[in-house]
């Protein structure tokens, strides 16, 4: 197992290498999203829409598209919440490989697969 510190330490440039091809509101909810899970042992965690807001200074609409967004990316993958749990929230672009576009845009490669058993839920 990784150490929590190289293990962030590789999540922050996987990040720096995606970042110029995000727009500014993936870009904030994505550096949230890593700055609270980078450091867990399968990098996920719970946050909801609101506390995501909180945390980038962005609307919740605007939070919803930049999730949606980063989906569509394979950026993340997340797991809908419930009336007594936030949503679940992986960071799949750590597990990527890079792709060469014809734009020369870092792409995302192999999807991680987001199972019902990660850290903080309930069984």
């Amino acid at each position: 197992m990784l150490s929590e510190a190289l293990q962030q330490a590789k999540a922050w440039a996987a990040l720096a290498e995606l970042a110029p091809s995000l727009r500014e509101r993936e870009l904030r909810v994505l550096v949230a999203l890593t700055n609270k899970f980078a450091a867990t042992t399968h990098q996920s965690g719970r946050a909801s829409i609101s506390q995501i807001a909180e945390w980038t200074g962005l609307s919740t609409s605007n939070v919803r598209l930049a999730l949606a967004d980063l989906g569509k990316r394979k950026a993340i993958a997340t797991r809908a919440g419930t009336a007594t749990e936030p949503a679940g929230h992986i960071l799949t672009f750590t597990r990527a490989t890079q792709i060469n576009t014809a734009k020369g845009v870092p792409g995302v490669g192999t999807p991680y697969a987001y199972s019902r058993h990660t850290p903080n839920t309930k069984h």
